[in-house]
């Protein structure tokens, strides 16, 4: 992991299209995509073994609209066949943008696409994770840098997907007004993440395993801290 953060730094600058786009693929490279597509796909369809379509559909439209603050149980929120369809989703979600991107399924890219997974079901939707992972594209064209080197770094950018439906259904203001808000916060956060990422390096020089968890950690205090400092933050820790 040192390592892959190490290269993150030195591909920070890095055009699009130039030393950093991916090799070719081949063989073990669509191998390991399909396993963790082909898991994705499992784990989707599994959803209809606990639930009918109706049910499954009902609770992930309560999950989108929940507020996803920790902690944020989606199985008591929308149902095991809702949180399970929202976990094979997400992670055929990070499948399909790795894809688009020719990112190299690496050991941190899997990690990423698996976490996400995990999170999915207490925290992450279609819903909060999109505005961030548009902030992450849009920072990589405005930096200039492939698209294939961020890709893990926006996966784990999504651990600030809560903030985003915090702010869309938890402050208690017309959708109208939380719903722009919401999103344009997610897409700020997307937007910073990645660089953050490779400068928070120089806390720890590369010897945790959490990089961008951190730089997370962080960035929610600060924008917690600006919620509450305009009595907009939450003391909720549980929803479920």
């Amino acid at each position: 992991m040192q390592k892959y953060l190490l290269e993150l730094r030195a591909q920070a600058s890095t055009p699009a299209g130039g030393t950093g786009a991916v090799q070719e693929d081949n063989g073990g490279e669509h191998l390991r995509y399909s396993f963790v597509a082909g898991f994705s796909i499992l784990i989707l369809f599994s959803a209809f073994l606990l639930d009918t379509p109706g049910v499954i559909w009902a609770g992930l439209f309560r999950i989108i609209i929940s507020t996803s603050v920790l902690l944020s149980d989606y199985i008591a929120i929308g149902g095991p066949g809702a949180a399970l369809f929202n976990c094979g989703l997400m992670m055929l979600l990070c499948v399909v943008m790795a894809r688009i991107t020719k990112a190299k399924m690496n050991g941190p890219l899997l990690a990423a696409i698996f976490m996400v997974g995990g999170f999915a079901l207490f925290g992450k939707n279609l819903f909060n994770a999109s505005p961030i992972l548009l902030g992450a594209y849009l920072s990589a064209r405005y930096r200039k840098v492939a698209l294939s080197t961020q890709t893990a770094v926006a996966f784990f950018s999504l651990a600030m997907g809560p903030l985003v439906s915090y702010l869309a259904f938890g402050l208690g203001w017309p959708l109208a007004a939380s719903l722009p808000f919401a999103l344009m916060a997610g897409c700020l956060a997307g937007f910073v993440l990645p660089p953050l990422s490779v400068r928070f390096m120089s806390f720890h020089h590369g010897y945790s395993l959490y990089n961008v968890g951190f730089t997370c950690g962080v960035l929610g205090m600060a924008m917690m801290a600006v919620l509450r400092a305009l009595g907009m933050g939450s003391e909720v820790r549980a929803n479920y």
